[in-house]
């Protein structure tokens, strides 16, 4: 983008968390999209150009102004921009948890990672009554016995465990 308005309309259609802009512009500066950037709680550098490299300013942080507080070199920003997008980053996969843990709807796809960790968790519980089981047979404890289950073929078949075992 080299304009204000071709500026304005992108960060009017496509929210960002970070956006980097020059101090002049052909048609203005780039401390004229700060209130938009504010709006959006987003976070707006200005590049001010020195003889050999540029200083940043923060002009807005996470939604509030800023400008003149501190500025940054080049590598300082590298520092800041990733941890901005770490920080989205983690609100996204955040977001997408809180999605995941809601209830299932119709067509939704549901992790087939899930049974499986259930029917580990469930061979465990077995195999550990099995060997408190042994124990008991062989101290001659009385056992009932007990024919497999329905619910205990399907358990061992996820487990990939043959039903004699």
């Amino acid at each position: 983008m080299t304009t204000v308005p071709e500026a304005d309309t992108v960060l009017r259609t496509i929210r960002f968390q970070l956006t980097l802009a020059t101090e002049k512009l052909p048609d203005g500066t780039g401390y004229e999209l700060a209130s938009l950037v504010a709006q959006q709680t987003g976070n707006l550098y200005i590049a001010v150009p020195l003889s050999e490299t540029c200083l940043w300013l923060p002009a807005v942080e996470n939604g509030v102004r800023s400008l003149g507080e501190r500025a940054l070199n080049s590598l300082m920003l590298k520092t800041e921009a990733e941890s901005i997008l770490r920080t989205s980053d983690n609100a996204i996969v955040a977001t997408e948890s809180e999605r995941s843990r809601r209830r299932s709807f119709a067509g939704e796809v549901v992790r087939a990672e899930a049974p499986r960790s259930g029917a580990a968790a469930q061979i465990a519980t077995a195999g550990r009554f099995g060997r408190q089981a042994n124990e008991r047979f062989e101290r001659d404890e009385d056992l009932a016995p007990r024919g497999r289950s329905a619910a205990d073929e399907r358990v061992l078949s996820l487990a990939g465990k043959a039903p004699s075992h």
